[in-house]
This record gives C-alpha cells, structure tokens and sequence, in this order.
C-alpha cells in the first residue's frame, strides 16, 4: 500500500470514527435524573370519608403530602401542628384567600391500623384542611417510590412502629413537585416556601 492509500484509509477510518462517536452521543437517551420531575405523578387513594381522591381533580391549585401515621409519637404530630399554625397565619395575611384552597393529604404508611375511622379522629386536632388517605396495603411501596418517600416497618417489643420520610412534600398548580418543607427549618423559612407556592 502506497503512501497515499496509507494517508487516505487513515482518514476513512478517522472519519467513520468520529461519525459512530457523534451517532453514540446523538441517539443514546440520557440517563434519569433525580429530581423535582422524578417526584410525583398521578395517583388515586381512599380518603377517609369513604371517596377516592383522583390526582386529577388537584389541578389548578396547589397542595401538599405528607407520610406518616397515627401511632407516630413525634415527628406526625409535631409536623401537623406546625402546619396548622402556618395555615392559620396564611388566613390572617394578604394570601387569605388563596390559603383557603390550600390542602395537605396525610398518607398514612400504616394502613393495617390506620383505619379511615383511626385517622379521622386523630386528624380533627388539626386544621381541617388536612385530608387523610388510606392507600390499600399493596399500592403502598409503588406510591412511596413514586414521591421517593421512605416508610419502614420496626418490630418493638410492643407490637411494631414506623421509621418514615419527615418531609412535606410541595406541589404546585401544574402539579408539578417544588420542593419540601423539613421540620429543622425556621419558622420564617417554612412561611416563606408556603407564600411562594400560593402564587406558583
């Protein structure tokens, strides 16, 4: 092979080479991503008052979820308490309004004990828009993967309890998930991120 050939098979190669490189990159999809798109989606769940509440109809208003369960000796009760006391000051501000329209379903991750009748009782000490959801036992991994929430079933040498994700989940009008609200944050914060979402 001549020095020419040599100079002209190399170029092929370098130019089919670079072709299968830009192909590679062109048509390999891109890896998922965590992140606000990867959390949430539809769903559809027993409430307590004996009606399935459709992801659907949330549309056009923001809301909130949360993962708990009744038996929770602290995080469930101190959440929910912070969260009335935040709603209730939203009713006395500019976004009154709005605030009236603004929801937060509790999602037990104890359904074997958290009866619709447990969870109403034990919700009437909040705000009443807080809304329970009983999910069957069965769908229950498939929803908490769908909002990245953790739940987990702890033997005591009572019975058991639940270790679970302490976090409030934030959607927007679009349903679109915007972020979380931790109960280590300041008070300041958490009204914050809740003014914010009333007008998302």
């Amino acid at each position: 092979m001549t020095a020419l050939k040599l100079v002209r098979y190399g170029s092929w190669v370098s130019v089919a080479a670079l072709a299968a490189i830009i192909a590679y990159v062109l048509l390999t999809p891109e890896p998922k991503q965590a992140g606000p798109g990867r959390v949430g989606g539809s769903f559809k769940i027993a409430t307590t008052k004996g009606d399935v509440l459709d992801s659907a109809t949330l549309i056009g208003r923001p809301y909130m979820l949360f993962f708990g369960f009744t038996q929770c000796p602290d995080v469930c009760p101190g959440t929910l308490s912070d969260m009335t006391s935040l709603m209730e000051a939203l009713d006395k501000g500019p976004q009154a309004q709005a605030a009236k329209d603004l929801k937060m379903y509790f999602i037990t991750v104890d359904p074997e004990r958290d009866t619709a009748k447990v969870l109403t009782d034990y919700l009437s000490s909040f705000d009443n828009r807080v809304v329970g959801l009983v999910p069957e036992l069965e769908a229950l991994p498939v929803l908490a993967r769908q909002f990245a929430a953790f739940y987990a079933k702890v033997p005591t040498t009572s019975g058991y309890t639940m270790n679970h994700t302490a976090a409030v989940f934030m959607f927007d009008r679009k349903g679109q998930f915007v972020g979380t609200i931790d109960a280590q944050e300041s008070r300041d914060n958490q009204m914050a991120k809740l003014q914010r979402l009333l007008v998302r």
